[in-house]
């Protein structure tokens, strides 16, 4: 699929108003859709108003510009999609409010569609793909924001399925799905999203992924930006599921994302992640991997990231059982705690002191490097504050280890359930200063 960007100078350019506006050249966005000639780029500015209609389809080539003069909001009256993209056409939105009532906001198939300083809210629930859902298409999006959709199966705001997404400097907030609070990105033949400088924050997936679920041959790439008070039952705030994915983070935030199960930031299934530089701060897992979980067919390549204040019955910044790739590589692994064991790392076959010790370069499921710093990984019971077995990578296991503290309950902020963790922390936690000083280095 190729598409041409043409600059907007050359386009033709038409009105659209309601009647008691003024003189405009359309009184709906339908009749200026249909007016327009296929394969001939055209925009049309849309006067401020509220524009409540069905029939909103680009179709037949159509390369259609929608601009927003002042306050324009846009919603269908009874179709299941405001908008509908097909056939290799193009619909750019410019400075508008996109909703829906018990539908999406738009529906691509074999299109385009751009989003451009937009805000993007629905009401009711849907099958999938709340906000936009899109299947061999192209999805751009710069400077938009992404309120409070809510999809039944996957992707709260986005299913993007065989699609290829670039999203930049967009906000994702309070999306809620079963897969994919915020983003639901799958592909069977070959798909991929570039994020940079993203924000995601509260959203909720009842299963996987609580702002991103990825499935299948899918590349995802991530630049800067942040996932904040995410939460699912696995990856509170990425799960990286079945399949050959490629996914790469660098300079990501992850801070207080929460699981019920395993991952409290990022849950890896299968395929091998990387994650370059950023920060994974106050992330919590009820079962295992307060920051990550790496399953029996996952990988991880950690490098230049701070591990701070992370927590989990197991593993209280990382539990691995992947027999993948695992390396880690100057890093900074701080104050983690586990309910259990492996209050810093937790792989299986561990040793069962904790200690600093030299490793025989031997296969094994984790690796730290010489370069590694880990500082209080607490944990009231062996294997202490780290935890491994076999040296894929990493010779030592080193730097400054504090004394587990068998009264971890009692330590402020700590409230403990039935299951021996609360998700929810207290308000009383303060975040160890040396998190910050040490994410500055």
């Amino acid at each position: 699929m190729f598409w041409v960007v043409l600059s907007t100078a050359a386009w033709a350019q038409q009105t659209v108003c309601s009647p008691e506006v003024g003189i405009c050249d359309h009184l709906t966005i339908q009749e200026a859709l249909l007016t327009a000639e296929p394969s001939v780029p055209i925009e049309f500015v849309l006067l401020e108003g509220s524009y409540v209609e069905d029939g909103m389809i680009v179709a037949g080539g159509r390369q259609i510009t929608l601009r927003a003069q002042g306050a324009v909001t846009v919603r269908a009256a009874t179709d299941p999609s405001t908008f509908v993209v097909l056939d290799d056409s193009s619909l750019s939105l410019e400075g508008v409010t996109l909703s829906a009532n018990d539908g999406r906001a738009a529906r691509v198939s074999g299109g385009q569609l751009v989003l451009q300083s937009v805000v993007v809210f629905t009401l009711g629930v849907v099958g999938e793909g709340a906000g936009v859902l899109i299947t061999d298409g192209v999805l751009q999006i710069r400077d938009s924001l992404f309120l409070d959709s809510v999809a039944a199966s996957g992707g709260g705001h986005i299913s993007a399925t065989d699609s290829v997404l670039t999203i930049e400097r967009t906000q994702f907030l309070g999306g809620t799905a079963s897969r994919g609070g915020a983003l639901e990105l799958t592909a069977a033949r070959v798909g991929g999203a570039t994020l940079s400088d993203v924000r995601f924050q509260d959203n909720l997936a009842i299963q996987s992924g609580g702002a991103i679920y990825v499935e299948g041959l899918v590349a995802l790439q991530i630049q800067g930006g942040s996932f904040q008070g995410n939460f699912a039952q696995q990856g509170g705030a990425l799960t990286v599921g079945p399949g050959e994915a490629q996914v790469g983070l660098e300079g990501v935030i992850f801070e207080g994302n929460e699981s019920n199960d395993s991952g409290g930031a990022i849950a890896i299934l299968d395929s091998v992640v990387q994650v370059i530089g950023g920060s994974l701060i106050e992330n919590i897992a009820g079962e295992q991997g307060g920051a990550v979980y790496v399953g029996t067919s996952g990988g991880l390549e950690l490098k230049r990231a701070l591990l701070c204040a992370n927590e989990a019955d197991r593993g209280g910044a990382v539990r691995s059982e992947g027999s993948e790739l695992q390396r880690w590589s100057n890093n900074r692994v701080v104050d983690n705690e586990a309910i259990q064991s492996g209050g810093s790392d937790r792989a299986r076959g561990g040793d069962p002191r904790g200690l600093p010790q030299q490793l025989p370069r031997q296969p094994g499921p984790a690796g730290l490097s010489g370069a590694d710093r880990v500082r209080r990984g607490v944990a009231p019971q062996p294997p202490g504050a780290t935890a491994r077995g076999g040296g894929a990578q990493g010779r030592w296991i080193g730097g400054v280890l504090g004394e587990p503290q068998p009264d971890l309950a009692q330590r402020p902020g700590r409230r403990r359930g039935a299951s021996g963790l609360s998700l929810r922390r207290s308000p009383a936690r303060r975040l160890p200063a040396w998190c910050w000083v040490w994410g500055d280095r």
